[in-house]
């Protein structure tokens, strides 16, 4: 389940490089791989959840699909799936 995690998210961070490739949200929040993948992480636990996604939503608000279909999927099915693991397994 953490490796499925770690796909998800680099996955995501993947297409956030290419989509936001020469923008602000872009130079900011994924300049590089291990740095998108790091903010996309921060965004699937939600503790600087706005801030990640602001730039882009200032630029165009379409954008915003991308990062509500990254935290539906992700913290609504995904992170409760792995907590019903860990409880399952308790």
């Amino acid at each position: 389940m953490i490796a499925f995690l770690a796909i998800y998210v680099l996955f995501f961070a993947l297409l956030g490089r290419r989509l936001f490739n020469g923008s602000v949200e872009g130079v900011q929040y994924f300049p590089d791989f291990v740095t998108s993948a790091f903010s996309m992480l921060v965004l699937l636990t939600t503790s600087n959840s706005p801030d990640i996604m602001l730039p882009a939503y200032q630029e165009n608000r379409i954008y915003c699909l991308f990062f509500i279909i990254y935290l539906l999927f992700g913290v609504f099915l995904l992170m409760h799936l792995l907590m019903a693991l860990f409880y399952y397994n308790y």
